[in-house]
């Protein structure tokens, strides 16, 4: 096994450390998709792209019936906003975008 995805997250805790809020705001918001992703089938994370408090998810879908579902799951998971910023069907695969940010308190 390599010690790659270890040096990673190492990286990410120094990270954390050096930049206080900033990295809470991006573990937090990752942690909360990744937890809703996995709860729905039919959905592949292509590429995150995190920048001023934003995390956008770039998906392939089985189904365009799924992602308003999955933007419903992601807002309920307590400290999440989430909105669809773009979805495409071509070719029977849907491509969409969603982007999480944190509720203020």
């Amino acid at each position: 096994m390599s010690s790659t995805p270890r040096y990673r997250w190492s990286v990410l805790a120094d990270l954390k450390k050096d930049k206080g809020d900033l990295e809470d705001d991006f573990l937090t918001l990752v942690a909360g998709g990744a937890r809703e992703l996995a709860r729905v089938d039919g959905v592949e994370l292509k590429r995150m792209h995190y920048r001023n408090g934003r995390l956008d998810l770039d998906l392939t879908l089985n189904d365009m019936g799924v992602l308003d579902p999955l933007r419903q799951a992601l807002q309920g998971a307590g400290n999440l906003n989430a909105s669809i910023v773009s979805a495409a069907s071509r070719d029977g695969v849907v491509q969409g975008k969603i982007r999480i940010t944190g509720k203020k308190p």
